[in-house]
């Protein structure tokens, strides 16, 4: 946020509202049309890379205890049944049904504003 000192008024002007106004955060029609197929690639490969992560995460507790249950050791050899890894799957696409809208919104819109260019720069840079 941007204020000013010594200026007794309330006016707040956010820098969102600066970007806005002054064009800065505006793609020319054509950077957007090749942006665009670009930011759909590499979304598809970010998502990818990203979500095998995010099962991984997610039920890397839920195989340690059931490799515990199962063999009774801690430090046990044993792989990984394929229903744990469906499950995690299944559960991480429910979530995304459920919330991912409001997420995308919330990250694509409500805390700053992203055109195609930036969108390809963020993805590329994660």
């Amino acid at each position: 946020e941007v204020s000013r000192e010594g200026d007794d008024s309330e006016e707040v002007i956010t820098v969102t509202e600066i970007e806005k106004s002054s064009g800065l955060i505006k793609d020319r029609p054509e950077e957007a049309q090749v942006f665009s197929f670009a930011q759909v690639l590499t979304a598809m490969f970010g998502s990818f890379a990203h979500g095998g992560n995010d099962v991984s995460n997610a039920i890397g507790p839920l195989i340690g205890l059931w490799i515990l249950a199962t063999t009774g050791e801690v430090n046990s050899k044993s792989s990984t049944p394929i229903w744990i890894l469906v499950y995690g799957g299944i559960g991480i696409s429910v979530g995304l049904w459920a919330w991912g809208r409001r997420v995308i919104e919330t990250v694509g819109e409500d805390l700053t504003t992203i055109t195609p260019s930036s969108g390809v720069a963020i993805e590329i840079g994660s």
